[in-house]
């Protein structure tokens, strides 16, 4: 499956792969302090140049099997990111993966982490066989 395939929707969001395109619109989400505070992979501050290396690192992953994240965006405006949904650190061997995300904290406790992990749940059944997701 290529990643252009991987395009999956909900009542109110849309999940799909990155593209260089959305480097624009994921920078003022990425780089907010709350964000950093709440992950531990994203620094803060988070440069502009630094959004083009992590879509091209997730877009790697993907093709490698060894990681699987999406751009949480509304359905009823495409261009409104929201957050990142994935399943990282993919252990074949041990038959594991870790499901993390973030969510624009302006739009926090509005059920977009709820409604983009039963979705997620979804795939990840549709997709893959793992005998334990943590996160």
């Amino acid at each position: 499956m290529g990643n252009d395939s991987y395009f999956f929707q909900t009542e109110r969001l849309i999940l799909r792969v990155y593209t260089k395109e959305d480097a624009d619109i994921l920078h003022p989400v990425i780089s907010r302090r709350e964000i950093a505070e709440m992950t531990i992979m994203i620094p803060h501050p988070y440069p502009k140049e630094t959004v083009y290396w992590w879509i091209d690192y997730i877009q790697k992953n993907i093709e490698k099997g060894e990681g699987f994240e999406f751009g949480i965006f509304s359905k009823s405006d495409p261009k409104t990111y929201i957050g990142n949904i994935g399943l990282i650190g993919i252990s074949k061997q041990h038959n594991n993966a870790e499901l993390a995300y973030f969510i624009n904290p302006d739009l926090w406790n509005m059920g977009y982490a709820t409604e983009a992990c039963r979705l997620k749940n979804k795939i990840i059944v549709n997709f893959f066989v793992f005998i334990s997701i943590d996160g």
